[in-house]
């Protein structure tokens, strides 16, 4: 076997080391090489015929590498495991491909390859990971944060790295999705680098992975970010928030417009407490809200109108909650909310299933690869179980959209659309990815996707035609189902425990978080952040108004001035795309966004001041975002 493989074209070489497979990359054109991390403990996991896992390093099995030169690239195959690993040079691009082939031992299942490159400890480097907003990992980072198992589903399939001498950076773009996650590795002593981790599907990594680097001089975050959107539109991921308003011109009335949080009624059973709202009186307060800051754009977002209120009794949470008014009064509340101009909402969940609900039955449930249902949490509403997400399905149309029939007589209900028409509705916990292992309703990832996808088109579409459209909102939103989401809880910094110099671990952000998810989707989904002020007005999202006790008054008035601005800036940049991102301040607490049309915003977040420069919101200077 020779020391080592090459292949190369005008714009790379690559040297693959046939010893455990790590690869170094030279960009000839900014003269920067990449080196690739070796081999690991945990290279691939392997599942023998009774089920036993174990992980190996492909060094291994360097010994049964059969390795193969082509004209574009190289292939190894190893047999052991039952994979080939292929190379395949395309321009300046990079493509991996990890595929299963015919073994009659051990399958594989999970794969971490290729792994991450190694940065030089040096000021200026970074890698990039799209959790959350997105965070760039300094390679001169302080703190270590090491999740090669991955430590929670991306916003955003890729990755990247940058290297300031010779300012050379790739994208890598999985070209297969469904099953992965994003994952970090941070040898001590060395610098952070991220990888993806192949997942394996409903039990073995079943097909083809594929991703694409994309090596490129000045390709740093920003240009990361809009090679991705570029990879979006060609896909199909990105439709713009024009584009839905066209469909469902409700969109319109969001920009330059605001979120009303309401609260109506919560048993909980952890304390075992019980308060509620009147409908009633919740209507009287956003008309009273209207009338006191002249705020003309507003959506209504009702949280616990159920039967037991927030977090109980789902997915039969019908008929709504006597207490507060019963059906009739949810009617009222929409129609005085409709009457003067904001958009009636509704926030739903059909991912929990609470151990007293009529439909708590196994053949609901999510169940994971070892046969037992996924058992979640004790929340407000006692123990709940997961659903499948085929069984959301059919609760989102039973609730939604055809009414309570089938289940006992103080459950029996008219549909949502049929008691208050909402205009808007908001889908807790939706968008995560995940498998089900029920013999009566097996799921992989990818159906898990596609399954979920129609769930959004039928509250977007008001079941395919049958009602209105509907603004579809949802918690958490990510990559593939954009084309269904058009409203999302604001993506923030992502926070998590990591080791500190010195010892011991403590909860801070994971490196120094920057707007990647707004320079590819801002324009493509509306976002607002609950009490984050800082973050609405730096990416140009929508306020929310919590309108939910009688401190409501008091709380808007602090407040008023600063959300007046973010919707002033809204109003222009709601249908803009994010074209620039600059860190004014090494650590981030200085930032820039600029949009289409021109608009730019500097946010200092250790001063707490903000300038404006262009269109309706301009500040003529730096004022203070504090609340008064």
């Amino acid at each position: 076997m020779a020391d080592k493989y090459v292949v190369q074209n005008s714009a790379l070489k690559v040297e693959l080391n046939p010893a455990d497979l790590s690869c170094r990359i030279l960009h000839k054109k900014t003269g920067v090489s990449w080196q690739m991390a070796g081999a690991y403990p945990i290279d691939v996991t392997l599942k023998d015929a009774q089920g036993t896992k174990t992980q190996h390093s492909f060094a291994e099995f360097k010994k049964a590498f059969d390795i193969w030169q082509r004209p574009d690239g190289l292939l190894a195959r190893i047999a052991p495991v039952g994979l080939s690993i292929s190379i395949t040079l395309d321009g300046e691009d990079i493509v991996f491909e990890v595929a299963p082939e015919f073994t009659t031992g051990s399958v594989p299942r999970d794969v971490l390859y290729p792994r991450h490159f190694v940065l030089p400890i040096k000021s200026g480097n970074y890698s990039t990971f799209p959790i959350s907003q997105g965070s760039l990992i300094p390679a001169d980072w302080p703190a270590r944060f090491h999740h090669p198992e991955g430590y929670s589903e991306q916003s955003m399939t890729f990755h990247g790295g940058y290297i300031e001498d010779g300012d050379c950076g790739f994208i890598a773009i999985a070209e297969t999705s469904d099953d992965m996650y994003l994952a970090v590795w941070h040898d001590k002593k060395k610098a952070a680098g991220t990888f993806i981790h192949w997942l394996p599907s409903l039990g073995s990594l079943s097909y083809a992975r594929r991703v694409r680097y994309k090596f490129r001089k000045g390709m740093g975050y920003k240009e990361q970010s809009f090679a991705y959107r570029d990879y979006a539109k060609k896909t199909g991921m990105y439709v713009s928030l024009a584009e839905k308003a066209k469909f469902n011109p409700n969109i319109k009335h969001l920009q330059g417009g605001c979120m009303i949080s309401c609260s109506a009624a919560m048993r909980n059973m952890r304390n075992l407490t019980y308060r509620f709202v009147p409908f009633a009186t919740s209507a009287g307060w956003v008309e009273k809200f209207r009338k006191l800051t002249g705020i003309k754009k507003g959506s209504i977002h009702l949280d616990g109108w159920g039967k037991y209120g927030y977090d109980n009794l789902h997915p039969d949470y019908l008929p709504p909650n006597s207490d507060c008014g019963g059906a009739r009064g949810l009617k009222e509340f929409s129609q005085r909310a409709k009457a003067i101009g904001y958009i009636f909402g509704l926030h739903d969940q059909y991912i929990d299933n609470y151990s007293d609900a009529p439909s708590f039955m196994d053949e609901n449930f999510q169940h994971k690869e070892d046969g037992q249902p996924v058992k979640v949490n004790n929340w407000a509403g006692g123990m709940a179980y997961h659903n499948c997400y085929s069984a959301s399905l059919k609760f989102v149309k039973r609730n939604i959209f055809e009414g309570v029939k089938d289940l006992y007589l103080y459950h029996k209900s008219p549909s949502v659309m049929n008691i208050c028409d909402p205009g808007t509705i908001y889908l807790d916990c939706f968008t995560r990815t995940i498998e089900c292992y029920h013999p009566l309703h097996v799921q992989s990832r990818k159906q898990n996707r596609e399954c979920q996808r129609e769930i959004l088109r039928t509250v977007r579409t008001g079941n395919f035609g049958q009602t209105h459209p509907i603004v579809q909102q949802c918690e958490h939103v990510r990559d593939f189902a954009v084309p269904e989401i058009d409203f999302s809880y604001g993506l923030g910094a992502f926070l998590a425990d990591v080791e500190v110099v010195g010892g011991g671990s403590e909860t801070q952000p994971i490196g120094i978080n920057v707007p990647m998810w707004n320079l590819v989707f801002h324009d493509a989904v509306a976002l607002a952040h609950y009490e984050d002020m800082a973050s609405d007005l730096l990416y140009g999202c929508m306020p929310w108004f919590p309108v939910n006790d009688e401190k409501w008054e008091e709380k808007t008035n602090k407040v008023l001035r600063v959300k007046r601005l973010i919707m002033s800036l809204n109003e222009d940049v709601f249908f803009e795309p994010m074209t620039n991102h600059k860190l004014l301040a090494p650590d981030g607490s200085i930032e820039q966004t600029t949009f289409g049309g021109g608009v730019s915003v500097t946010i200092d977040r250790k001063d707490k001041t903000v300038k404006i420069k262009g269109g309706r919101a301009d500040t003529k200077g730096t004022v203070s975002y504090e609340s008064q």
